[in-house]
């Protein structure tokens, strides 16, 4: 006997043995590295990426007006597609949120097999004596046992509700955030179209001032070399005329990347030549909307895509807060099955089943405290975010009040504080650089 456990033993350890290093080689050929992009497989995801950015793009045909730029932007601009598909996603996110309300319905299928009988023995329960009968078999060797269940929490149906209320709120903020993308695209392709159309203007104009303020710096090198004024006044004319140069460079560079910001804004594809629209005079002059200050900031309130965010985030946070405090009753759930099992000993083989169950975290209550203070400072942040948006608001409108000489003025123009203004008040007041006064003689 004590050689046929020695045995058993030994083949018990031999087999986990076996096991473990089965165990081991398959853990070894299911490990993961890293495996970095190659140098072809990037060139090709570039190439996909390109061709997939301009594939639905029109071409451009004619003279690029402003209103076309606009209309183009919105409809091609890959950032404003990005929040389109980010609404999108949002609203995908409450439509699958809300089966997570309905109760859940679970269909399973399970099959047991054995190698023996299973055979059970028996004993009297009042003697606690073995039983006299023959040992008794109650189960097949192999049978199936299929179940479809119905079950519904009361508690994981409110904590649902609540994230559906959420993701409402959510899809309303990625609306926000797409209609603020709308406009400061709009805002761009007017400032870059603004920008391109000032320099075709003033480019001839540009490089014939370059041209002056260069000849008059070798001008003003020359008096300096042959003593004919005072080489103070030189220096400081030529420190003048450096300075000049160095504005008068710096827009010529600065518009000269005008034309290629307004053709990625549009998402027209790279190096295409396009030619600008002449703006009419009415494009020229702005359009004076006189509004006082206070109903300025009404609008601003009513209309402001970064205060509309704030007031969904703190309804959010006021939901959240609900959940926290509904997260501390106990969980109620029902239950109802119908049940099958091919076991030949049963006598009813499809049963119904029915049930309810009570359960609740006790340890919640130790931390309902801590949950609840979290939660209220929480919707207190939100708030304070939201009063804060609304005072840079309100900041923001009264800087443009005070900036203007009107209470306001909505322009299809250039702003003036946009480059192409500020480019052709420096190119004239480098046109109007004084010479040397010995270089005339």
């Amino acid at each position: 006997m004590n050689n046929l456990n020695s045995a058993r033993t030994v083949r018990g350890i031999r087999l986990a043995g076996a096991c473990s290093v089965l165990l081991a080689g398959l853990l070894s050929g299911c490990s993961t590295l890293p495996t970095p992009f190659s140098a072809d497989e990037q060139k090709q995801i570039a190439a996909s990426d390109r061709k997939a950015a301009t594939a639905d793009v029109e071409p451009l045909t004619g003279n690029l007006t402003l209103a076309d730029a606009i209309a183009r932007g919105i409809k091609y601009n890959l950032d404003h597609r990005t929040r389109m598909m980010e609404q999108a996603l949002a609203v995908g996110q409450l439509d699958l949120g809300r089966y997570d309300m309905l109760p859940k319905l679970v269909a399973s299928a399970g099959y047991s097999w054995r190698d023996k009988e299973l055979i059970t023995n028996s004993k009297d329960s009042v003697t606690g004596q073995p039983s006299l009968a023959n040992p008794y078999i109650s189960s097949d060797r192999s049978h199936t046992l299929t179940d479809l269940g119905l079950s519904w929490n009361v508690l994981d149906f409110g904590v649902s509700y609540f994230n559906s209320k959420q993701n409402a709120d959510r899809v309303l903020i990625a609306s926000e955030r797409r209609r603020k993308a709308m406009h400061n695209l709009i805002q761009e392709v007017r400032t870059a179209y603004w920008r391109a159309a000032s320099a075709e203007k003033i480019d001839a104009e540009l490089r014939e001032t370059i041209r002056i303020a260069e000849s008059a710096l070798v001008d003003s090198r020359k008096i300096e070399q042959e003593r004919i004024r005072d080489p103070l006044e030189a220096l400081r004319y030529q420190r003048t005329v450096l300075e000049n140069l160095r504005i008068l460079e710096s827009i010529q560079q600065e518009l000269a990347a005008a034309r290629i910001e307004l053709a990625a804004l549009i998402n027209l594809p790279p190096g295409t030549r396009y030619q600008l629209a002449e703006p009419t005079a009415a494009e020229l002059k702005p359009a004076v909307l006189p509004m006082p200050v206070e109903r300025m900031e009404d609008i601003a309130i009513a209309r402001n895509a970064d205060l509309r965010e704030q007031f969904y985030n703190v309804r959010i946070a006021v939901a959240e807060t609900k959940k926290s405090m509904l997260r501390l009753f106990p969980a109620l759930s029902f239950n109802y099955s119908l049940r099958h099992d091919t076991n030949s000993y049963l006598i009813n083989k499809s049963w119904n089943e029915a049930g309810a169950q009570i359960s609740w975290n006790l340890f919640n209550l130790l931390s309902a405290p801590v949950a609840m203070s979290y939660s209220e400072s929480a919707e207190k942040l939100a708030e304070h975010r939201r009063m804060a948006t609304q005072m840079a608001v309100l900041a923001q409108v009264h800087l443009r009040a005070s900036s203007t000489k009107t209470p306001t003025s909505c322009s299809n123009g250039p702003n003036r504080s946009t480059p192409s203004t500020s480019a052709s008040t420096n190119t004239a007041r480098a046109v109007r650089a004084p010479r040397p006064r010995a270089a005339s003689t």
